[in-house]
Order: structure tokens, then C-alpha cells, then sequence
């Protein structure tokens, strides 16, 4: 680690006692995670992503899982995953959309990762903030 990343390090971990986040996922359950979504067969991810500094919500969905997941895992404050999938069949035929959640959710009971599901969107914690 080169001393601008250990400054990085060290700036994250007082920044996640400061503002007093409760763990839920470590690297070990994140690379379960990532195991469990690439199982899903013929599902290609899309995912957004909140890290614990960020300010505002992520925009839009990213499709190149798990290449773009921030690094290192513990600065991840929750994870979205979409399960409705989307084919653009052409232009005359209507979209085809097909919800993959109990695939998804199964193969993340699977690896006992902690979840919620709510329109179609899967979040997973790598934090939980304390109400005030």
C-alpha cells in the first residue's frame, strides 16, 4: 500500500467511527456477494452502487459487475442490484421485461447474505447508519 493509500485508508476508517456506521458486511461476505449474483444463470448484473463518503444518490445503472465495484469493499455503504431485466427486442415489438428477483434472492440465501427487496430493487448493506 502506497502512503497515499494507507492516508485514504486511514481517512475512511476515522470517517466510519466518526459518523458511528455499524458494519454488516465485511470483504469475505462482499466476495460471497459477488459470487452469488455471477451464479445466477444468464443474468447479467446491473447494479449502483453508495459509498460511504458519497454525497447524493447514484445515478443510473452500471452494467460491468464486478469490475466497477468501489475497492476496497469496506467503503461501500449499500449495494443495489436490479432484477427486472430489460430486451429491446426492435423498434415494431414491444420491450420484454422479466423479473429475475427469486433467482437472485435464492442465490444470495445461498451464501447467507443479508438483504431487502422492494419494487424490484435488491439492496444490500455494507452499513447501516444510527438514526439520531
Amino acid at each position: 500500500m502506497t502512503p497515499d493509500q494507507q492516508k485514504d485508508h486511514d481517512r475512511l476508517d476515522r470517517y466510519i467511527e466518526r459518523e458511528m456506521l455499524v458494519p454488516i458486511m465485511n470483504d469475505t461476505k462482499w466476495n460471497e456477494t459477488i459470487l452469488a449474483l455471477q451464479s445466477v444463470d444468464g443474468y447479467r448484473v446491473q447494479f449502483r452502487v453508495r459509498c460511504v463518503r458519497d454525497t447524493g444518490e447514484p445515478i443510473g445503472w452500471d452494467l460491468s459487475f464486478p469490475f466497477h465495484m468501489p475497492n476496497p469493499y469496506k467503503a461501500i455503504e449499500w449495494l443495489d442490484i436490479n432484477s427486472i431485466v430489460t430486451k429491446h427486442v426492435g423498434a415494431l415489438v414491444p420491450t420484454k421485461e422479466s423479473d429475475r428477483r427469486f433467482e437472485i434472492l435464492a442465490a444470495l440465501k445461498r451464501y447467507s447474505i443479508p438483504n431487502e427487496e422492494r419494487d424490484g430493487i435488491i439492496r444490500i448493506y455494507g452499513y447501516r447508519r444510527l438514526s439520531v
